[in-house]
């Protein structure tokens, strides 16, 4: 598996409301996006599937759980924000995570998600041009993803679960919804 530089973030940090207190952060990797967070007062736990990572995050974050999310985050925990970052597009059915993680909200709570967008000329002109769509050991069709969304298709998954404010689509999508 390819693992992506350790990154804080910082254009997805700002989404992250003041008030927040408690945050989940999905995929955390090595903790650098949430460590940030921890600077800031926060209680940060993340869920990461590879132990090495989840090893090094164990040093930078409040609590990090082994394993896959939703099953590994004991019953009845709350957080005031839920960050996917760049992890919905791995996960087999994203819409189930996503309304998993609304019932692991705080009344005001939010989720934050970053998505690539499949919509990007680096995909759609060697597919109209060449018949071509080549999976890569990273990026838009990093072989790892088994889900492609588009500016439309992300609004769509996050509907059913919530409603959405704050959006900034660009390349990576941003989505900010509430409970």
């Amino acid at each position: 598996m390819h693992h992506y530089p350790d990154s804080p973030r910082p254009e997805v940090a700002e989404f992250v409301p003041a008030t927040t207190k408690r945050l989940l952060d999905v995929g955390c990797f090595q903790g650098a996006f949430g460590a940030r967070l921890v600077e800031r007062g926060i209680e940060v736990w993340g869920v990461e599937v590879d132990e090495s990572a989840a090893r090094v995050a164990s040093t930078r974050l409040t609590r990090v759980l082994v394993g896959a999310y939703p099953a590994v985050l004991p019953a009845g925990e709350r957080f005031d924000c839920i960050i996917f970052n760049d992890v919905l597009e791995h996960m087999v059915d994203p819409q189930r995570v996503l309304a998993v993680a609304r019932s692991h909200l705080t009344e005001r709570g939010c989720v934050i998600a970053s998505l690539p967008n499949v919509r990007n000329i680096s995909v759609i002109a060697p597919l109209v041009l060449y018949g071509r769509w080549d999976y890569a050991d990273a990026g838009l069709l990093d072989r790892t993803h088994v889900r492609w969304f588009t500016k439309s298709t992300m609004r769509e998954l996050f509907e059913l679960p919530f409603r959405t404010s704050g959006d900034r689509f660009t390349s990576p999508i941003l989505l900010h919804a509430r409970r």
